[in-house]
Parts: structure tokens; sequence; C-alpha cells
């Protein structure tokens, strides 16, 4: 140095030169003075000395240029070459500029210093480069690299524009500005660009006022800005854009402007924790398309702004605990396109829309979460995102809606406790694939839809107790476990639920739903649907729709049979289940559907594999099970349907069911106001209808033609309306057991062309109507027993049906038996056809006063018909009144025991004077194979002939006929039968023209032909006839001889006295009749011829006879004389050879008459017998 050293230069050189420092006072602190007049000339030191110090190798290597309490005077410029010294300044005021240029520097401190500017240009520091507690106006480092750390810790800048700017610096160790002060007028705080530290970039506690551009800058350490204080007001604090570090701490930062992370690479974790980060109306913290291990933001940070990680990586997690976020009116946070491991932002507070669309996260925690966005659009928005395990949004709190549609959650997604305020919409999950569960529990409300469209969640749906205010939409969604909707309220306008095409794996069940609007299942698929408890309002519409829903197991819309927690199901508006499958019963026990004069509840065309159920249910409206298929049975036990169904011509219509299929359909109890119709139906077990009521006055109570089923049983019903099973099918028999069937006037039950395989049972029934049976068929028997019925009145004053039983063209293959019956009207069989026996027995009365009571003409019964019963049961009588009409009728045989038959007046008959005769009994031209037998009917009636009760039996066919005893009249004119049974006890008048029999019975001869003298029409020649043939047969000619005799004295009583022949005819008849008893006695003329020649020989035989020629004449012989005399082709020689004279010629013509007579006598009888053989 060839200048005069100063004296604290030349103690710096010292100093220097032993290895020591140089401390000129510590007095004076170089950053609260103004001016660098307080140090004297003593204190003071030039620049070009220090320069000259650091540059020379000499003395104790490597040591530094240390120096104390010093004024540094000139221009501090160090460039070029190498610094062979470090340099440190302690509370040191340098004059002018600091500047390091070119070269290689071992070290650089500054320790409370005050430091106009430092620049650094191409400058290489071997060792660490320190400003501590320095004011420094501004620091410029420019290609500058620093071996170990760069620290400007505790240091104040205040210079005008950028205070520190860093261009290709380059840091081997850690670059700190920790509790710096750096208050930028204009320009940036820190421009640091492309900065490398291979340590850690600290801003621990700093305070910055302008931004700090870390842009593009490589850490590999952290980036710490713990506690620090960034300001930027409405710009950027910090631009860390393309940062590439090892961490960023930010615990305790306060920012007011944007921290910038855009597009930085962070090796590890991004911290936040406790910091308040705001930029008000703006972005306070952007971190798009950021990779970080872990973004924290927690323990109470406050960020006022948006947040932004669109396309931002978070390898591990995302954490917002506690965090606060305001951007109101704005987005809060979007994380559009992020991939984070885990997003945990629980008890976060987010003023504003949250955007993580298209989000990536292994997990999504926002549990406790409020979000407020009170504009009509998402609070919270994960559309298109994917979380690969749970989405738990539990108790999260949003003022606007929630999106999630398209979403793909590997496991659960949970809103239990969710509070969604969405206005028109407060959940969006549309086409979102869950791999778990998605769970809504309890206290989850939400004021808006919840979207679930095209949704597709792996296990269940679980909506528990949750609280809609809008509506549930699960259109075409997917879940492949259950769906729960047990105790929940949705409150909506029109549709409540809507999800038409809804397909569940597992259960959907709704216990205990409320919903204020429709529930709609169209097309659904599920194991099985349970709505126990379910309370369902759309007054105005359908209350259920579900056409064409398809359920595995049970469809429960009532009590739940495996359950006893809740009962019933309320329903007001319709249930539709039209085109629908259900795989196992369909229960609808403790139902109440209010429907008035529509469908309540709609299964057309539903299939069930199980049972239908309905006990003790409640339905106002109509329930149509029309064309359904039902494999087991209809159940409607103990169930009220009210009425108020949709009108059909048959009046209105409470339960319809046709052309239906089902194993059996049951009733049991229960009322029905209105028809219950099974037209077409098919029951294969069969139909059982008891103990119910059914009220459907004037009209159709039971409308059941063309069913098709195994047994129908009406067991004990109460029905004011017609029923009607017309053209059905039962495989089994048809039982009415009991009850009362009312409708006046007309048929009560209406069986008409049925087909029963076995038996038709009536009994123990009150009837106020018919019963029709017309050309049904029947397999096996028809039995009515204990019956009581009446036609009655029709209400509507028309003209009613006469007939009690109409059974036209029945046919039946076994029986048909009446017993104990009381039936007022006509009993119709006409044209009936049965293959066993027709039995009427018991205490039996059948009542039609003045018209027929038995009405069956054309009647075919291979067996016998029944009248009565015999004595030694102890049966009571068969009581008739009215007319019994077989004609025409094909029977094995007729009996009649303790049967009772009279005629009374009709109330509208014409008086007794007027009337036409009618018979009482009539079969007319019957065929009866085997027997009739009336001898135990009693007759009373006058209204006949002569008083006589008429029973036509013209032109019958029949075997053997036993007529009955007392005052009748019996027409048997033209009739066939083979055994005539001729009572001498019974006084019947009878009609026998043309009468054909073969056997009086056991009649004995006198018997008969008095009992054919009863005919009050006259002669009747052909019984005779028979009568005699009948005697021929069996060998008893004397008795046909009798007949044939008496037949003739028959004829010849007959003939009248009026004119001379009918008194010559007499006379000739009783001329026979004496002498050869008509030629059937033949005994009689041998009698008169013996008589008359004993007369004669007795007469002659004392007497002498002048001879006609003398001497020449044969001897007198009185005998030969009298034989000569009576036979008139005779001759003897006596009587032509003898001359009487006097009183022996009298008694010789007496005797030529009398035999001439005799001859001729027996001549014609001999001929009319030969003739009539």
């Amino acid at each position: 140095m060839r200048d005069r050293l100063s004296r604290a230069e030349s103690v710096l050189r010292s100093a220097v030169a032993r290895g020591g420092e140089a401390d000129l006072g510590r007095d004076i602190d170089p950053r609260s003075v103004e001016s660098g007049d307080a140090w004297d000339e003593s204190r003071t030191v030039r620049a070009r000395v220090l320069d000259e110090l650091l540059r020379d190798s000499g003395g104790v290597p490597g040591a530094a240029v240390r120096l104390t309490g010093a004024r540094i005077t000139g221009g501090l410029q160090l460039r070029y070459g190498r610094l062979e010294r470090p340099l440190r300044l302690d509370m040191c005021w340098i004059d002018d500029v600091l500047v390091l240029a070119d070269l290689t520097a071992a070290g650089v401190e500054l320790v409370r210093c005050r430091v106009p500017d430092l620049r650094t240009e191409s400058v290489d520091v071997q060792n660490a480069l320190s400003v501590r507690e320095c004011l420094v106006g501004s620091v410029s480092m420019v290609d500058t690299h620093v071996h170990r750390s760069a620290s400007f810790e505790d240091s104040r800048f205040d210079g005008r524009s950028t205070l520190f700017h860093a261009r290709n610096l380059g840091v081997g160790g850690d670059l700190l500005l920790t509790r710096a002060r750096l208050f930028a007028v204009s320009g940036e705080a820190v421009d640091a660009e492309r900065l490398r530290v291979d340590g850690g970039l600290g801003l621990v506690g700093a305070r910055v006022r302008g931004p700090i551009v870390l842009s593009g800058a490589t850490v590999a350490g952290r980036l710490d800005l713990t506690d620090a204080v960034l300001r930027n007001r409405h710009g950027v604090a910090l631009d860390a854009r393309r940062l590439v570090a090892g961490g960023v701490q930010g615990h305790g930062l306060r920012c007011s402007g944007t921290v910038d992370l855009g597009h930085a690479t962070v090796a590890g974790s991004v911290v936040f924790d406790a910091a308040v980060l705001a930029n008000p109306g703006g972005d306070a913290l952007v971190a798009s398309d950021i990779e970080a291990d872990r973004l924290e933001a927690e323990n109470g940070t406050r960020i006022l702004g948006r947040m932004l990680i669109p396309r931002g990586v978070v390898r591990d997690t995302l954490a917002l605990r506690g965090v606060e976020i305001s951007n109101p009116g704005g987005y809060a946070m979007v994380g559009i396109g992020a991939a984070v491991g885990s997003l945990v932002a629980d008890r976060a507070r987010l003023v504003g829309r949250v955007m993580l669309d298209e989000m990536e996260a292994t997990s999504v925690r926002l549990v406790g979460t409020r979000v407020t966005n009170p504009d009509d659009s998402w609070a919270v928005s994960l559309q298109s995102a994917t979380v690969r395990r749970d989405l738990n949004l539990e108790r999260l709190s949003a003022k606007g809606g929630l999106n999630i549609k398209g979403i793909r959650v590997g496991a659960a997604v949970f809103l239990s406790g969710a509070t969604l305020d969405g206005g028109y919409r407060a959940l969006a999950a549309s086409r979102a694939v869950v791999g778990e569960r998605m769970v809504l529990g309890r206290r989850f409300r939400c004021r808006g839809d919840l979207d679930l469209a095209h949704a597709d969640l792996g296990k269940s749906l679980a909506m528990d107790g949750v609280h809609v205010q809008g509506q549930l939409r699960l259109f075409q969604a997917r879940v492949r476990s259950d769906v729960l909707l047990r105790g929940a309220y949705i409150e909506a306008s029109g549709m409540g639920v809507d999800a038409i095409g809804l397909r569940v794996d597992g259960r959907f069940t709704a216990r205990g739903l409320v919903c204020d609007g429709a529930v709609r299942l169209t097309a659904a698929v599920a194991d099985s649907v349970v709505l126990t408890g379910a309370q369902i309002y759309n007054p105005d519409g359908n209350a259920l729709i579900a056409p064409r829903i398809e359920v595995r197991g049970d469809l429960v819309v009532g009590n739940d049979p495996y359950s006893s927690d809740l009962g019933g199901f309320w329903a007001d508006g319709g249930v539709v289940m039209r085109d629908g499958k259900v795989g196992g019963d369909l229960v609808l026990d403790g139902a109440v559907l209010r429907r008035p004069d529509h469908r309540a509840l709609d299964g057309t065309g539903l299939q069930v594999g199980g049972k239908v159920s309905f006990e003790r249910s409640e339905i106002e409206g109509t329930v149509s099970f029309d064309q359904a298929h039902v494999r087991r049975r209809f159940v409607l036990s103990g169930s009220t349907l009210a009425g108020h169904g949709v009108g059909s011509t048959d009046g209105p219509i409470v339960f319809s069911a046709i052309q239906t299929m089902s194993d059996e359909f049951l009733v049991d109890g229960g009322v029905f106001r209105g028809a219950l119709r099974l037209t077409g139906s098919t029951f294969s077990a069969g139909l059982s209808l008891r103990h119910a009521e059914f009220a459907a006055p004037g009209q159709t109570a039971l409308l059941l033609p063309d069913v098709t089923g195994g047994v129908i049983r009406l067991t004990e019903l109460d029905v004011d309306g017609a029923v009607i099973v017309a053209r059905s099918r039962v495989g089994g028999d048809l039982i009415v057991d009991g009850g009362r069937y009312r409708h006046p006037g007309r048929f009560a039950v209406d069986a008409a062309q049925v087909a029963v395989g076995g038996a038709v049972l009536v009994r123990d029934a009150e009837l106020t109507g018919g019963v029709a049976l017309r050309r049904a068929e029947v397999g096996f028997s028809v039995v009515l027993t204990a019956l009581h019925g009446e036609t009655g009145e029709r209400d509507d004053g028309r003209v009613p049906v006469g007939e009690i039983v109409a059974a036209a063209g029945l046919k039946v293959e076994g029986n048909l038996e009446c017993r104990d019956v009381e039936l007022t009207g006509q009993f119709s069989l006409a044209e009936a056809v049965l293959a066993g026996r027709l039995l009427v027995r018991g205490r039996t009365t059948l009542t039609n006063p003045g018209r027929t009571a038995v009405f069956a003409p054309n009647l075919r019964v291979s067996g016998a018909v029944e009248l009565g019963s015999r004595r030694s049961t102890g049966n009571g009588p068969l009581t008739i009144v009215g007319e019994v009409r077989l004609d025409r009728a094909h029977i094995g045989e007729l009996s009649c025991e303790q049967v009772t038959i009279s005629q009374e007046h009709a109330a509208d008959s014409r008086a007794a004077g007027t009337e036409q005769v009618r018979p009482l009994v009539s079969l007319h031209e019957a065929v009866v194979a085997r027997r009739i037998l009336m001898n135990d009917l009693s007759v009373a009636t006058t209204t006949a002939i002569g008083g006589r009760a008429l029973i036509d039996l013209s032109e019958l066919q029949a075997g053997t006929v036993e007529l009955p005893a007392g005052e009748i009249a019996v027409d048997l004119r033209g009739s066939e039968v083979r055994t005539l049974v001729m009572d001498p006890t019974d006084t019947s008048m009878v009609m026998l023209s043309g009468l054909t029999f073969d056997d009086p019975g056991d009649a004995d001869v006198d018997t008969a032909l008095a009992w054919l003298r009863r005919d009050p029409t006259g002669y009747q020649h052909q019984v005779y006839e028979q009568l005699a043939n009948h005697y021929r047969r069996s060998g008893d000619d004397a008795a046909a001889r009798t007949v044939l005799l008496a037949r003739l004295r028959h004829r010849r009583d007959l003939l009248g006295t009026s004119s001379l022949g009918q008194l010559l005819m007499k006379g000739w008849g009783y001329l026979q009749d004496v002498t050869v008893g008509f030629g059937y006695r033949p005994g009689l003329a041998a009698i008169w011829f013996v008589g008359l020649l004993v007369f004669g020989t007795a007469y002659f035989w004392s007497k002498e006879l002048d001879p006609v020629e003398v001497n020449v004449h044969p001897t007198f012989n009185p005998l030969g004389y009298t034989l000569d005399l009576l036979i008139p082709i005779l001759s003897l020689g006596q009587d032509n050879a003898w001359d009487p004279r006097g009183m022996d010629l009298v008694v010789a013509y007496g005797l030529v008459f009398s035999g001439a007579v005799l001859a001729t006598t027996v001549v014609a009888a001999v001929t009319r017998v030969l003739n009539r053989r």
C-alpha cells in the first residue's frame, strides 16, 4: 500500500496479518443513524484498502478480513480476479454500493451493517454469503454462485425498486431471508429469476411488501414461509410458478395478495397451516398444475379469495382441515383436473363455489365442512372426478348444490348428516360410479333435487332418515346391493322419487318413508322392494308409479311379514304396477290406498312368482290385476274396499282381475263396497271367498264369469248384488256354503254354462233372487241343502224373474239332490241331463202358487227321480205348491214318498171360473225306463176335472206305473206301460185311450176289470185286449176270457137306447152274454143245450105224436126227436117223420128256434174269437 494508512486501516491490516478482528467500536449502530458522519476519521476505512486486503494472500492463510464498527468510504467494488480472504463486516457503514463482479470470493459476511446496495455479477462465492441484520437498500445477484448458504436473515431492505434481485443465482446451501424486511415502494420485493438453491429458501418471519417472484426457481430444500408476512394487495404476493422445491412451509404465513405456485414441482409438502392468505375477490392461493407430495392448509388457515389447484398433482394429501376460504359470489376453491392422494377438508369453512371437477384422488373428506354459495349454482362440484377410495362428505353443510356428476369412486360415498341447500338442485350425481356404498344417513337434509340418474353403485345406497325438499332422481341408476330409504322424508312438487329404470341387485327398502309427491319406479329392477310404513301423497295423480317393475324377491307395500317394527302403507293417490314382475310375494297387508273414482292399484299384466296378499288393507278406488299372472295365490283377508271404484256396465268395480292366472284366489273376511270382477281368470287350485261382505245393491257384486279353476268356494258371504259365475270352468267343486245373497227379482247367483268337474254344492244359504245353472255341465253331482230362497221383487218395478233355480240344459254326470230346502219360485230343469239320480229329500218346500213349481220338460235322468224321503228315515215330507212339469222327460225311475202337491191361486191369477185347467203333475210324452211310483203322493186341490187334480201321464213310456190314491184324475192316454199297478184301494180316475200296457201288477182279474172301468171318457177296448194278453202269456186262459167277456159287457153297457138299432144291438149283446158269454164261456152253451135236450126229452117222453106217413116212419124216440129239433144241421129222421100238433107243435118250434139261436151265437162268438186270434 503506497498511500498512508489511517489509524483504522492500520488496525485492520494488523488484525488481518495476525488473523484477528479489527474492532473499532460497537457504540454506533449504523442501521439507526441517517448519515456516515457519526464515524470520525479514526474509524473510517477506505474501500480500496479492503480490496487490497481481500486480494492479499500473505499472513495467516485463509484469515478473514474482519472489521467491526467502521465506516467504509469510496466505492467497495470488488471486480475481477479472486478474493483470497473472506470478508466480514460487523456494524459497519458502507457509503456506496457494494459490488462483487467477475471474481471468485472466499466468502462475504455482513452483520448489522448498512449497505446502500449489494450487487454481485458473475461471482463465485466459495463459502457462504451472509447479510444478516443489515439495512440494505437492495440486493442484486446476477449469475452468482454461492457454494454454501446465502443468508439475509433479519435484514431490512428499503430500496425504491426491486429489493432482492437474483438472476441465475445458485446457492449451494440455504438461501435465507428469515425475518427479513422487504418493503418495496415499486417493483418486486424479491425477483429470483432462474434461482437455484441446493438447500432451503427461508423466508421465516419475513415481512415483505411487494411481490416475491420465484418463478422458475429451483430449491432443493424447502421454501420456508413460516410466520412470514407478505403484502401485495390486489396482486401476486408470492410468484412461485414453475418452482421446483423440496417443500413449501407456510405455517403462520400472513399474505395479502396471491400466492402463486402454478406449475410448481415440490418433492415434499406444501404447508400453509395457521396461515392467512388474503386476496379478496381474486386468487389467494394458486397451485395450478402443481406437483407436490402434500398440500396442507390446516389449523385455522384462512384464505380470503380463491384457492386454485387445477390440474395439480398432490401425491399424498391435500389437507384442508379447518381451513376457511372466503370468496363470496365466486369460486372459493378450484381443483379441476387435479390429482391428489387424499383430499381432507374436514371442518373447513368455504364461502364460494368449490370446483373440483375431473379431480383424481385416493380419497376425499369434507367431514363437517361448511360451504356457502348463496347464488343458484353448485356449492361443491366434483363432476367427472375420480376417487379411488372413499368420498366422505359427512356433515357437509352446503349453501348451494353438490355436483358429483360422472364421478368415479372406488369405495364409498358418505353424506351422513350433510345439509345441502341448493335451491332447485341439491345433489347432482348422475352417471356417478361408486365402487361400494353411498350413504346419505340420518340427519341428511337438503333443499333441492337429488339427482342420481344413471349412477352406478357397487354396493348399497343408504338414505335412511334423510330429509329432502326436492326430487330424488334415480333414473336408470344401478345399485349392486341395497337401496335404503328407511324413515326418509321427501317433499317435492309432483314427483318425489323418480327411479325409472333403476336396477338394484339387493333390496329396495323404504320403511317409514314419507314422500309428499309421487314415487316412480318404472321398469326398476330389484331383489326385493319393501315400503312398509311408507306414506306417499299425490292426491291428484298416482302416488306409486311402478309399471314394468321387476322384483326378484318380495314386493312389500304394507306390513312386512318378516318384521314387526313398522306396519302398513299409505298412498294418497294411485299405485301403478302395470306389466311388472315380482319373483316372490306381493304384500299389501295393512295398506291404505286412496284414489276415489280411479284405479287405486293398477296391477294389469303383473307377474308374481309367489302370492298377492291384502290383509286388513283399506282401499278407496279400484284395484286392478287384469291379465296378471300369480304363481301361488291372491289373499284378501279382512280388507275393506270402501267403494268409489271405476264405473262399468256392471256397476262400480272395486277389485278387478280380468284374464288373470293364479294358483288360488282367497278372500277371507272384509268388506267390498262395489264389484269384485274376476272375468276370464284362471285359478288352478281354486277360488275361495269366505266371511266377506259385498255391497252393490241392484248391480253385480261378484263378477266371476269365464273363470277357470280347481274349486270355487263361496262360504258365509253377505252379498247385496248379483253373483255371476257364468261360463266358468271348474276342475273340482263349485260350493256355496252358507251366507246371504240378495238380488231381488233377478238371479242372485248366476252359474249359467259353467263346467264343473266335481260337484256343485249350495247349502245353508239364504237367497233373495234366483240361482241360475242354465246349460251348466257338472262332472259329479249337484247338491242343494238347507237352502232358503225366494225370487223377490225388483226395486225398479220391472217384471221379476220367476225362477228360483234355473237349471235349463244342465248336464250332471252324477246326482242332483235337494235336501231340506225352502224355495219360492220356479225350479227349472228344462232339458237337463243327469247321468245319476234326481233326489228331492228331507223337509223340503217348493212353492210357486198358481204357476209351475218344478219345470223340467225334456229332462234326461239316467237314474231315478226320487221325490221325498222314506218314512223310515225320519226326514220330513216334501211339499210342492204349484205344478210339476216333466213333459218329454227321459228318466230311469220316478218315485214319490211323503210328497204333498197342491195348487194355490197366485196373487195375480184370474178368477177360478175362467182359469184354464192345467195338470198338476205332467209327464206328457215322458219316457221312464223302470218305474213310476206315486203310491205315496198326496194331492190336495179342487181345480181340475170333476173336482179332481189332473196328473198327465199321456203318451208316456214307462216300465211300471203305480198311481197315487185320492180324488185325482190320471191321463194315461197314448201311453205305453209294461206294468200298470192297479191298486184296488185307490180311487183315481183314469183316462186310458190309446194306453198300452203288459202287466196289471199283482191285481186279480176283478180288481183289474174294475180299474179299467174308471175311464170317464168311455169304452177303451185296447186295454181289455192288453189285459187279456197278459193273462194268456201267464197261462191263465180263463182270466183272459173273463177279461174279454168283461170288455164286451163294458161295450154293451155303454150302448144307448135312443134308437131301435141300439136296442137290438144291446139285446143281442145280452143274448150272447147269457147264452155263450160272448163266446168266452162255452160251458154256458153246453148247459143251455143239455137243458133244452132234457126239457124236450122229458116233455116228449110221454107224448105220442102222429106220423107224417102212416106205416112209413121210424120208431118215435123223444131224445132223438129233441136232438133233431135243436141241431139245425143234424138230421136223425125224427124231425121229418112226426107231426106234432097243438102244444106239442109250440114246444117243437121253441126247441127249433132255441137251437138255431144257440147255434148262431156260438158261431158268432167262435168267429169273433178266431178273428181276434
